[in-house]
């Protein structure tokens, strides 16, 4: 491994957090970026949707989830949730003792530059859409508009037989 590749030389792994599994895109995203890195991943599959909990809990259930990384020795926690990211992000950064880091600022700077037409579709949680206001002066600034509706639960998927 080269210093480029992990300069500090720092061999823990990058700590990735979701409601459920959708987070294993940004975690695989991680891996094919940083090959050289280790991922461990934690999804709350118990508690997830988070869309249809409230502030307090998905702030609760991030702490958690960002304590129980801590003690799993990651170097950083990537908060993949994009509602957990609107509720506990500034939280997580204050009171873990690792690096936290979640996913709508990158998201939208991600929209912002892969849009011809300058015009972004967001279809998210309702405490996610509250969140996206900051996000969405970089858009201004890139001279784009956000369309945004809130989704309660965009998929159901079937318990299995």
């Amino acid at each position: 491994m080269s210093d480029i590749e992990n300069p500090t030389g720092d061999t823990r792994p990058i700590g990735v957090f979701d409601s459920g599994l959708g987070g294993l895109t940004v975690a695989r995203a991680i891996a094919t970026a940083l090959p050289h890195e280790s991922v461990y991943y934690f999804g709350d599959t118990k508690r997830c949707p988070y869309g249809t909990r409230t502030e307090d809990e998905v702030r609760s259930f991030a702490l958690q989830a960002g304590r129980w990384l801590s003690k799993h020795d990651v170097k950083i926690m990537v908060i993949a949730c994009n509602t957990a990211t609107a509720a506990a992000l500034r939280l997580a950064q204050q009171v873990l003792d690792v690096p936290v880091i979640g996913v709508i600022a990158p998201g939208a700077r991600a929209a912002i530059n892969s849009t011809r037409t300058r015009r972004v579709g967001v279809l998210a949680t309702n405490l996610t859409i509250r969140s996206i206001l900051p996000a969405s002066t970089h858009m201004a600034r890139a001279s784009c508009s956000a369309t945004q509706a809130p989704v309660m639960l965009a998929v159901r998927v079937p318990p299995s037989a």
